[in-house]
């Protein structure tokens, strides 16, 4: 491995060189593409660079089920973790916490000498209830960061510690009534004791009555969902919304657009669902810009407008919204609405949003793979893609999966597997499946007749 330094202009000319490699192997037109990529990022890998090795061992981690992968990926990770890389480092302390408990106290001390607090932080608030014993080992060996931080380690203390766990808890609460995370306090305190979470609600209350926004609008939540031991009220949720929406809380205004296009605990009123929509989205709450453009291209409250749905789009890719909005954008490129069609720019925004794993875009790289539409045609690769989409939950990969059971494209025929394809996509309520389904049910009648 190459244990030259590297200037920072060098390590983000072999980072961009990476990322492309992965790109190139994940959606290259044909096998060829897919084989230099995987040489390019090997050569990244051995470049010596942490970051470099770490998003390499991971690549092989989630693209590769073979054991050789395995073991090459491990030890990716590990020379990135003895690199002093953060993320490689937390994952080996949660993959050997099963299986050799003393390495995984080793990593553990490593990462606190290393100043990793942060990141050790976030792993513990992040692991489930069966990791709770690591959590423990984290939290105690890190300095205090916030609320949710003390109480974190005060719910885990309840059993063996209640004097601590109560006095951790109750110092939280009071320090932080504003805090973002709020309703995930309530929760937490419910669990060390009920008297600290009903302490939590008046509190909350009291605030959201003098006008506090952010109180107001974690009130509007729990009422909304019935969580923290308030009732479910839409009514009390709209009006708490209303009122952080009326002192200029983008997020409450969001919800109440929603509500009006639903008509939950309100009559609907699309006109006024599309007026908060984009009051939220001109103080550039993200959500609500994407979601506005959706009001411009279907028409929601307002008239149909290709071009500022697009405008709308593009500047939620530029806040960061690099899935759904991205996706929004390539499917107006892909059928030229608000811009000039474009396959190239179609297939681009397509695999920003199918590189963070967007179901909806990688089945439309397949179909593009499929039927060579923007890049050379791989009918093998498309069913791929087909397939990952539909284990990620996308209704219309399922169909498209169904059409080539039904026609034999790509796979062996079977009529059986795509009527089960359809109707899994018309459960998860894909609209165009139900036309596909009952045509395929004609034929399937048709050919038993004839038998």
């Amino acid at each position: 491995m190459n244990k030259q330094l590297h200037t920072r202009t060098e390590i983000k000319e072999i980072l961009d060189k990476l990322d492309k490699a992965q790109d190139d192997y994940l959606f290259g037109d044909d096998d060829a593409d897919s084989s230099q990529a995987l040489i390019t990022m090997i050569r990244c890998a051995h470049s010596g660079i942490p970051e470099a090795m770490r998003i390499f061992g991971f690549f092989l981690q989630v693209c590769f089920d073979r054991p050789s992968a395995s073991r090459l990926s491990n030890y990716y990770i590990h020379r990135a973790a003895e690199g002093g890389d953060t993320e490689a480092t937390m994952e080996l302390i949660e993959q050997y916490w099963w299986k050799e408990r003393g390495t995984a106290m080793q990593w553990i001390k490593r990462a606190r000498c290393a100043g990793m607090y942060k990141a050790l932080h976030d792993m513990a608030m992040g692991l489930d209830e069966d990791d709770r014993e690591l959590a423990l080992h984290i939290f105690s060996g890190i300095p205090h960061r916030g609320a949710m931080h003390s109480l974190l380690y005060a719910e885990m203390l309840a059993d063996t510690n209640p004097e601590t766990a109560c006095r951790l808890a109750r110092q939280a609460l009071r320090k932080t009534p504003q805090d973002k995370q709020f309703s995930t306090i309530l929760a937490l305190c419910n669990n060390i004791t009920p008297t600290l979470a009903a302490e939590g609600r008046a509190m909350l209350v009291r605030l959201a009555g003098k006008g506090h926004t952010l109180a107001q609008h974690k009130l509007g939540h729990c009422y909304y969902h019935g969580t923290n031991n308030f009732d479910k009220d839409l009514r009390c949720a709209f009006r708490w919304w209303k009122r952080a929406a009326d002192n200029g809380h983008a997020p409450s205004m969001f919800e109440l657009s929603l509500m009006y296009e639903h008509g939950e605990g309100i009559r609907r009123n699309r006109v006024k669902a599309f007026q908060y929509i984009k009051t939220a989205a001109e103080n550039d709450y993200r959500k609500a810009i994407t979601n506005l453009g959706y009001c411009y291209y279907w028409g929601i409250g307002t008239e149909r407008n290709f071009t500022e749905a697009v405008a709308c789009f593009r500047r939620a890719i530029e806040l960061g919204d690099i899935t759904t909005a991205a996706y929004n954008l390539g499917e107006r490129y892909y059928m030229g609405q608000g811009v000039e069609k474009d396959i190239q720019k179609s297939l681009y925004f397509h695999r920003m949003a199918a590189r963070r794993n967007y179901p909806d875009s990688i089945c439309r790289i397949a179909y593009m793979s499929i039927h060579g539409e923007g890049v050379k045609v791989n009918v093998a690769k498309g069913v791929h893609y087909l397939h990952r989409a539909a284990k990620l939950g996308s209704a219309m990969a399922l169909c498209e999966l169904g059409k080539c059971y039904e026609y034999g494209t790509g796979v062996p025929q079977n009529l059986q597997k795509a009527m089960e394809l359809y109707t899994r996509s018309a459960e998860q309520g894909y609209r165009y499946t139900k036309r596909e389904s009952s045509r395929l049910k004609r034929k399937m009648d048709k050919l038993h007749r004839q038998s």
